[in-house]
């Protein structure tokens, strides 16, 4: 029984997910491993890890991760990416004022040293 639950409860969230029944704005956040690692969205520098900002789901975003003596990341966020990090258990949601609930998803990266 628990089990049956489980399963329809994750899917009724990603109905709603999917289909656009939630906030159009979602919060990222952003961790990586070492933190310190600057942050790109759209090619402009927003800041450094760890970061949390808002994201327009309804707009494509290129993320770029940098960090000196690492190799660059880069990550193209769209609604197919959104739909991706749900599968993976990357989304959840948070309370926002009283009765408001917002999507959240957690970027974590382990970045990768170039050899020296």
């Amino acid at each position: 029984m628990y089990k049956t639950s489980m399963i329809a409860m994750v899917c009724c969230a990603a109905l709603l997910i999917l289909s656009g029944c939630t906030s159009d704005t979602g919060i990222v956040r952003l961790y990586t491993e070492p933190s310190g690692a600057k942050y790109y969205i759209d090619g402009i520098e927003k800041g450094v890890t760890p970061a949390e900002f808002e994201w327009d789901m309804d707009q494509t975003i290129l993320l770029e991760i940098k960090k000196e003596g690492y190799y660059p990341e880069k990550e193209l966020m769209d609604k197919a990416w959104l739909k991706y990090q749900f599968n993976r258990g990357n989304v959840g949601k948070i309370q926002v004022g009283k009765v408001t609930n917002q999507l959240t998803l957690t970027i974590n990266r382990q970045l990768k040293a170039e050899p020296q």
